[in-house]
């Protein structure tokens, strides 16, 4: 994730990788190698190629840094400041994942919110291949009963996505905090914890992972079906 992170801004530099490479005083395999994920680098490597990448505000260079310090910890976090390496963050994990399972009880989870124009948007980003699972709270949709044309736009967009071959979306019970089980595509799974508010953490050991995957089981069992769910989104899309 962090190589790729770098990567990706890289390729909106001018400079050739090679000039990269020589302005951070290494080797340009090594840093091919880096971006691909197959190597690591020092944190004083880490903190010149950052800046060079354009990520210069002391914050969004300690969440690389931390990143870097934990690549071989089971657990690690990413806090809820630079804003805009989360999102990097959290769009390359999803992107590296075969089947993503989200349980929402209390909020629509960001990527699902209404937008001016949602259907080409999720058809790119949300049908690119990565089968995912929505489980959202009945507090979460109990939201949307207000009689406003925001909410009925919102319930709209669910009650559509429910069409779409690569997403599943079902209503849940509220048991719990937020959570999502990333299934990546090296055999890996990752779960995380939080909101981005208060920062997220990340599991990677197998004893966290078989808890949430018992978890996630428990809460299919009591969510209703996906004709029920569609059922009921489209009495609150269209009361």
């Amino acid at each position: 994730m962090l190589g790729t992170l770098m990567r990706d801004a890289l390729d909106n530099l001018p400079d050739p990788h090679k000039a990269v490479a020589e302005r951070c005083e290494m080797h340009r395999s090594d840093l091919s190698r880096f971006l691909a994920g197959k190597r690591t680098i020092s944190d004083a490597d880490l903190a010149v190629l950052a800046d060079i990448c354009g990520f210069r505000s002391r914050k969004e260079r300690n969440i690389l840094l931390e990143l870097n310090r934990n690549r071989r910890q089971p657990e690690w976090w990413l806090g809820p400041s630079g804003q805009e390496v989360h999102d990097k963050a959290e769009t390359i994990l999803e992107s590296l994942s075969r089947d993503v399972t989200v349980f929402a009880p209390f909020e629509i989870p960001r990527e699902l919110h209404t937008e001016s124009r949602p259907q080409p948007r999720f058809e790119r980003e949300l049908g690119n291949g990565v089968c995912r699972t929505y489980y959202i709270g009945l507090p979460a949709l109990q939201r949307l009963k207000l009689s406003t044309k925001a909410a009925q736009e919102q319930a709209r967009l669910l009650f559509w996505l429910t069409s779409v071959l690569t997403i599943r979306l079902v209503i849940a019970p509220e048991i719990g905090s937020p959570f999502r089980v990333l299934d990546l595509v090296e055999s890996r799974t990752i779960v995380k914890l939080g909101n981005r508010g208060i920062g997220e953490l990340y599991l990677e050991s197998p004893s966290d992972v078989r808890y949430y995957k018992r978890l996630m089981g428990g809460i299919s069992t009591m969510a209703d079906n996906e004709d029920e769910s569609r059922v009921r989104l489209a009495q609150i899309a269209d009361p």
